[in-house]
This record gives structure tokens, C-alpha cells and sequence, in this order.
């Protein structure tokens, strides 16, 4: 939601302070990465002072409730539990009797006060998430654990990697650093290309990758 509200706020304008919680997900391997860590104190400041005013009141079985709030002021897509397509479709119908659709730019005042006429009229449901999440079985069983680098698809890391498409090699081929063994490359051109960024890092990758290691190990054991 404050990533939203920045975007439309700020657009292009915004300091990298202010666009630090659109940078995409913080994860182990940004933690390695020091030009990552004035980011994370950032997005850490900004999590810290958006949850002050409201965290002593929180209430868990009312957690759609703040969801709603956030769709209704300013979503213009909803995956939700067919509980919530109620209030949906309602708040949906109010927007175009009143003249707008979602996708309907600058409309956060007159979307909140559709919100405020409507949400007491759909009390029951608020202890599930308003929005829908993928679950994960393997998350019950802790002996299931298998490490995991993060990187869905394994892709050269190579800076200048597309400029020389001759030197790919098919991702079946892929090389790891030897050192960290988490960055991949396709040939040692481009691991030499890419190694005056990655050596900066590269270090504290092998000391996370060997962390992982030691946890996946634990875990087979238990």
C-alpha cells in the first residue's frame, strides 16, 4: 500500500529514500550485498513508523479489516477468499454508480469515504486474509527444508551476456562461482566480465551459502 501511495504520489520525483520499499524483496542475499544495507535501514525506519500508531491496538481478529482499507483506497485488482467478494462487489458497485472505476486515477478521497459508508455493513469474515496467499505444505514438516538461493530461474550473470548470445551455453550448462558457488555464469568471459561487481559480494555469499548448507543438514538429521 505505501508503495502505491509513493508511485502516485512522487511518480519519477521520488529520492531513494523514498522509493527504497519498490526495490523489490529484501531476502539473505541482499543482507550480503552492502549497497544494499542503507536500504534496509530505510524500508526497516519506514515498517517501524507506519506500525507505531496502530500496533498497540492490533487486533488479529480483525486483520481484513486493514486489508480492505488498503484495497479500498488503492487497488485496482483483487484476488480474494469468496468471503470477501461481498464486500467487493459492493464497494465495486458504489465506485461506478458514483462515476469511477478502479482503475480510476486521483480517487483516494471519495474511494475511502465508499469504504467508510459500507464496511460495517460486512462485519463477519475479518479473521480471514482479504487476500489470497500460496501455501506451502513443506513449511509443517521442518526435516522437508531444502536450501534454497532465491533464484527461480538459474541465468548467466554475465553484465555483457546478451551482447555475446554466442557464448551461451544452455542453462543445463551453467557455471557456479567457486567461491560462493550462488552466482552462475555461462562462460569464464563473462564471470570475468562481471567480477569487478561480484567481488564485493562474493565473500559474504559463500558465508550465507554455507549457513543454508548447515541448516538443510540440521534439518535431514531432525
Amino acid at each position: 500500500a505505501i508503495s502505491y501511495l509513493l508511485v502516485s504520489k512522487y511518480g519519477n520525483e521520488q529520492s531513494e529514500e523514498e522509493r527504497a520499499l519498490q526495490w523489490g524483496a529484501i531476502n539473505s542475499a541482499s543482507y550480503a550485498d552492502r549497497n544494499q544495507h542503507a536500504r534496509i535501514k530505510e524500508v526497516d525506519r519506514i515498517v517501524k513508523e507506519v506500525r507505531a500508531p496502530y500496533e498497540a491496538a492490533w487486533d488479529a481478529r480483525r486483520l481484513a479489516e486493514d486489508q480492505r482499507l488498503i484495497f479500498a483506497i488503492c487497488d485496482e485488482e483483487y484476488n480474494t477468499p469468496d468471503c470477501h467478494l461481498p464486500f467487493v462487489l459492493e464497494f465495486k458497485r458504489q465506485c461506478l454508480s458514483s462515476g469511477f472505476a478502479l482503475t480510476t486515477k486521483d480517487k483516494y478521497q471519495e474511494r475511502f469515504e465508499i469504504y467508510s459508508s459500507i464496511k460495517e455493513d460486512f462485519p463477519a469474515d475479518l479473521d480471514i486474509p482479504f487476500v489470497l496467499l500460496a501455501y506451502d505444505a513443506d513449511l509443517d514438516n521442518p526435516t522437508a527444508y531444502k536450501f534454497d538461493d532465491g533464484i527461480g530461474f538459474k541465468s548467466c550473470n554475465g553484465p555483457n551476456h546478451w551482447k555475446h548470445v554466442g557464448w551461451q551455453q544452455g542453462e543445463e550448462k551453467l557455471m557456479k562461482c567457486a567461491r560462493c558457488k550462488v552466482a552462475y555464469y555461462c562462460s569464464e568471459r563473462c564471470q570475468k566480465d562481471d567480477w569487478k561487481s561480484h567481488k564485493g559480494v562474493c565473500k559474504n555469499l559463500a558465508l550465507w551459502k554455507r549457513d543454508q548448507d548447515k541448516i538443510s543438514e540440521l534439518a535431514k538429521k531432525h
